[in-house]
């Protein structure tokens, strides 16, 4: 009997908490700054590259992977009016299009880039809410995340004889999707509407590094009247070659590492989704 008053006394109890705790939705979208990782280093790399060789002049040049979108939901599971535990479910992308152009002479070459990175991130936070008015609150939150990421690498490499196509390659490049664990963090403001709804202007920053990427490849093109085709799985390998006495950043696709007397630091090669961002939105609660 003792047993059963004490199982109805915690049933009761666990209850009571349960209908004392609130809930929020929590809604937000912006802008993101990345750094890039090795990916960056390598674009840099290629750029400098050109830019040392002498009677080359150099039309334009390789974009870094510096900007991304942002969007997510958070459900919180608020414990007292200022703290609160947030489960949440986002989309983040980023992707640009670029070409290097040179020429020296009659001879021209062209390389242009595409990576395209799209993630879904789940995340688990800690939410700290500090009221500053009738309507204005500081907000603070943190905690760690499953990213599941899907990547993408398109280039063209063209070279040409005074307006003749010597040669051309097409690769294509589908790593296979990656699962990372990263760090999300920051703070906010918000401007309460009303009782229940609340804008937010956020900052937050974002450590998530995807490396050992990896997969599937085709090669099309040619070389003068020769066709080009061919198929492969491989690494995604950043090394660092010499050109003109001096080391400069590349990104190779290979089955084996990279290696060769003018090679040096090789690695599997890494893109950095971590950065800053800068986030509006609304939250909603219950």
């Amino acid at each position: 009997m003792k047993k059963l008053f004490l199982i109805g006394v915690l049933c009761l109890s666990i209850t009571a908490v349960g209908f004392s705790m609130g809930f929020s939705i929590k809604a937000t979208g912006g802008l993101s700054l990345l750094l890039g990782g090795d990916y960056n280093s390598a674009v840099q790399g290629q750029n400098d590259t050109y830019k040392s060789m002498t009677g080359v002049t150099v039309n334009s040049e390789l974009s870094k992977l510096g900007l991304g979108l942002d969007f997510g939901a958070e459900f919180i599971l608020q414990f007292t009016d200022s703290m609160g535990v947030g489960l949440g479910l986002g989309y983040i992308t980023a992707s640009n299009d670029s070409t290097l152009a040179i020429h020296e002479g009659a001879i021209g070459y062209s390389a242009n880039y595409k990576p395209n990175v799209s993630v879904v991130p789940f995340t688990l936070n800690f939410h700290y809410f500090l009221p500053l008015g009738s309507s204005l609150r500081l907000h603070f939150f943190g905690g760690p995340g499953l990213y599941l990421a899907s990547i993408k690498f398109n280039s063209i490499r063209i070279g040409t004889l005074s307006v003749l196509e010597m040669e051309k390659a097409t690769l294509a490049y589908t790593p296979d999707s990656k699962v990372a664990f990263g760090f999300q963090g920051g703070a906010g403001i918000e401007f309460g509407l009303s009782r229940n709804i609340a804008l937010l202007l956020d900052v937050a920053g974002r450590y998530l590094s995807l490396s050992g990427i990896s997969g599937s490849w085709i090669l099309d093109g040619h070389i003068g009247l020769i066709p080009l085709h061919m198929t492969g799985t491989g690494t995604f390998y950043y090394y660092e070659e010499m050109w003109s006495g001096n080391y400069y950043g590349t990104l190779d696709v290979s089955d084996t590492l990279p290696s060769g007397a003018f090679i040096r630091n090789v690695r599997e090669a890494s893109i950095s989704l971590s950065g800053v961002q800068f986030q509006t939105g609304v939250r909603i609660r219950f």
